[in-house]
């Protein structure tokens, strides 16, 4: 009945329409007596009453005259009807009684993937995994938890184990689309699950994923054509479509990008026309993550020191460094943009020649433009005009700063912490670097 699925709310609304199919069936007296207007029945218990037939009546009638004006028949002769609607409730109810049963012990198990117990860790995934198939509330969170599991340290058996049985988890429940399914609608189909998982995620869940993400990818569990869908939910331009799914479709692919850089490096001019656009100026989470994935294409690190790049350290004057300069100078009074600003600052050290100079140059023309009188806003061309009226320009006019506000100072000295902070640290690092290779 109803499909076996186990959503709480679904069965909670099920129970209460059947409540009132019941109480629609078991009327009170007066509409079991067709609606009478004596307000005192209304309160009388229908036991204490005797039947009509067994007692004379005062305006002389008897029995015979009853029997010919016999009361209307009451809405209590529906027995199998009742009898079947009671049972039904009672399964309703057994039904409630097991979900809920479900939810208390999916908190013991949550607590069992972080057991030393590896056999125990990988059951303890396979039951919300199994759950999730019948819409348990909450699979979602036992599902959100495993992605900590790709941490696990694989020098041995079990914690390889342990990292295989989370792919396999996660290629089942997102990476399968159901084998009714074309090539085209399953590539659909797997890339808004992939979208999915990145809504109301926390900064060490995304990280978590990222590492998911890379490790299927340089797998080959990625279909090319899962990665063409995203790009084009990213550079959709004439549709509205909703922030968190253009912000999402950029960061599964800066995650995809970890392990194939060629994946973002093929797309640099969809990127500059649409995240260090007009549209990621509208909007700031977007250029942020687009700042990452472009990070993403050459890190900074001993590891990918030793890896070869596969796009050569891009001169200052180059687009992409341009928009990541106008990007940092942006005026703005949005929370967001100081996570952008580190982005960006972590992009231009990643991909330019003379990160230094370029951040220098930045850093003078932003303390010019604190400590003088506010220019005139710049002239947008008309095709940026007419994108930025699609995002909505009201709202980034309202983020314009104040004459009289402290965020541009704090920009500044944001930018100048941050640099100085990239300076030192690949400076740094770049000296253990060559003594370890002496």
């Amino acid at each position: 009945m109803h499909g076996g699925l186990l959503k709480y709310t679904e069965w909670e609304a099920r129970l209460k329409v059947l409540d009132d199919e019941l109480n629609r069936l078991i009327a009170p007296d007066e509409e079991i007596s067709g609606g009478n207007a004596n307000p005192g029945n209304e309160t009388v218990d229908p036991e204490l009453l005797d039947d009509a037939t067994e007692i004379g009546s005062d305006d002389g009638q008897g029995a015979e005259g009853n029997q010919q004006n016999p009361p209307p028949p009451p809405r209590r002769g529906h027995p199998e009807e009742i009898a079947k609607l009671e049972l039904t409730r009672r399964y309703y109810l057994n039904a409630l009684r097991f979900i809920r049963t479900i939810h208390e012990a999916s908190e013991l198990v949550l607590q069992l993937l972080s057991a030393k117990n590896k056999s125990e860790v990988i059951e303890a995934m396979d039951f919300f995994k199994a759950i999730d198939a019948y819409q348990v509330d909450t699979a979602k969170f036992g599902i959100r938890r495993m992605l900590r599991l790709i941490w696990t340290k694989a020098n041995s058996d079990e914690g390889k184990g342990v990292q295989s049985h989370l792919i396999e988890s996660y290629k089942e429940l997102f990476f399968v689309a159901p084998p009714e399914m074309s090539e085209n609608d399953s590539a659909n189909y797997v890339a808004r699950n992939m979208l999915s998982l990145t809504i109301d995620t926390t900064t060490a869940e995304l990280t978590s994923l990222e590492k998911l993400m890379s490790t299927m990818m340089a797998d080959g569990l990625i279909p090319e054509l899962v990665i063409s869908k995203l790009w084009q939910i990213y550079n959709v331009e004439k549709v509205k479509i909703p922030r968190a799914q253009r912000r999402g479709a950029i960061i599964v692919l800066g995650m995809l990008a970890l392990a194939e850089p060629d994946i973002v490096v093929k797309q640099l001019e969809t990127i500059i026309r649409v995240g260090l656009g007009p549209l990621g100026r509208k909007d700031l989470g977007l250029a942020k993550y687009t700042c990452l994935a472009l990070s993403h294409i050459s890190p900074v690190s001993r590891k990918a020191k030793d890896a070869p790049s596969p796009m050569g350290k891009l001169p200052n004057d180059h687009p992409i460094m341009e928009k990541l300069g106008a990007l940092v100078q942006l005026p703005s009074e949005n929370k967001d943009w100081y996570s952008m600003a580190e982005q960006a600052i972590g992009a231009i050290y990643a991909l330019a020649k003379k990160p230094d100079l370029l951040c220098g140059d930045i850093i003078k023309r932003k303390t010019v433009a604190v400590f003088s009188d506010p220019p005139a806003p710049p002239r947008q061309d008309d095709a940026e005009d007419q994108v930025m009226q699609e995002a909505g320009t009201a709202e980034e006019a309202g983020q314009l700063p104040n004459p009289q506000s402290y965020f541009p100072l704090s920009q500044l000295l944001f930018i100048v912490g941050h640099v100085a902070s990239k300076y030192f640290f690949i400076n740094i690092h770049r000296k253990s670097w060559e003594a370890d290779d002496v």
